[in-house]
């Protein structure tokens, strides 16, 4: 089976299908409030444990961050594993029985390419670093302050109310922030298995640009917590590499262009807890990168 990156660009058809993967609403509207005027993009927090987001262009786009607590945890958890069992079947029931017209082959190559779980290149790196945040807060007894961060794909979804399962499927892309006063760090950044199905599906949109947007929204909302943040961490795969660089230009260092920054980390009462995050502090052999708040905010606007 070929994945996504595989298939060359002549195979690509040129007209468009219901069953296109990965369509974006191309004629973004602006949302309006009752008089019909713009919205600025705004952050807010909703509880101590929740807060949101939305930009002034989303019309079925929000975000949120929850804390990750005790209470909560198999809620996450189920999230994450059901990704799994998700794949499998999307992949035993998606199959059709004879060759299918190339756009819908084109978008089923696409679709199992980003979800197949044995594919290091699709959502698989997210997944993994995201069950380590999950395993550290267990492992931790549930004292690290970590935050889930989510990008909700439609209408019909109150950003200000927590998650239930039954909108895991609205769950766009996700990513995990461990937390401390001065540095936070950003693991797990994917999207998910669940929305792409229902993309496929033709149930919900797919949006595009979404990991830098959902980076600058965790960084604004992290920085209403705690005003004194300075640094956000993370390891990203290569691919992110690339998108990082270009959004942030020279504002994103690699760690080790920075010791003085590793230094102050090690003097944290949390880098224990960054430390033994299996995709942080390079351990994985990728290169750690150090980004300013400050010029992260920016991205979500």
């Amino acid at each position: 089976m070929l994945t996504a990156a595989e298939v060359p660009a002549e195979e690509v058809p040129a007209e468009k299908s219901n069953a296109s993967v990965g369509s974006v609403d191309s004629a973004s509207s602006f949302s309006r409030d009752a008089a019909g005027r713009p919205m600025a993009t705004t952050v807010e927090q909703v509880t101590p444990h929740l807060y949101y987001g939305k930009r002034q262009d989303d019309r079925d786009l929000a975000f949120g961050m929850a804390l990750l607590t005790r209470d909560t945890l198999p809620l996450w958890e189920d999230f994450l594993f059901g990704q799994y069992e998700k794949s499998a079947r999307a992949l035993y029931d998606l199959v059709p029985a004879k060759e299918p017209p190339a756009m819908e082959a084109y978008a089923l190559r696409k679709l199992f390419g980003l979800i197949d779980l044995e594919n290091k290149d699709g959502v698989r790196a997210g997944l993994c670093a995201f069950r380590e945040s999950l395993r550290i807060f267990r492992d931790y007894s549930y004292q690290p302050e970590i935050w889930i961060v989510y990008a909700l794909s439609g209408n019909e979804i109150n950003p200000a109310n927590p998650i239930t399962p039954e909108q895991f499927r609205n769950i766009e892309m996700v990513l995990t922030v461990l937390t401390s006063p001065k540095f936070t760090a950003h693991m797990g950044i994917a999207r998910t298995v669940y929305h792409e199905v229902a993309v496929f599906k033709g149930d919900l949109l797919n949006h595009k640009h979404l990991s830098m947007a959902i980076h600058g929204f965790a960084a604004r909302a992290m920085k209403l917590r705690h005003p004194s943040l300075v640094w956000m961490l993370t390891s990203p795969v290569a691919k992110m590499v690339e998108i990082i660089d270009k959004a942030l230009l020279s504002e994103a260092k690699r760690g080790e262009e920075m010791p003085d920054i590793f230094a102050e980390i090690r003097s944290l009462a949390e880098y224990e807890w960054f430390s033994r995050h299996s995709y942080l502090l390079s351990k994985s052999g990728m290169s750690t990168h150090v980004i300013a708040i400050e010029a992260l905010t920016g991205q979500f606007a």
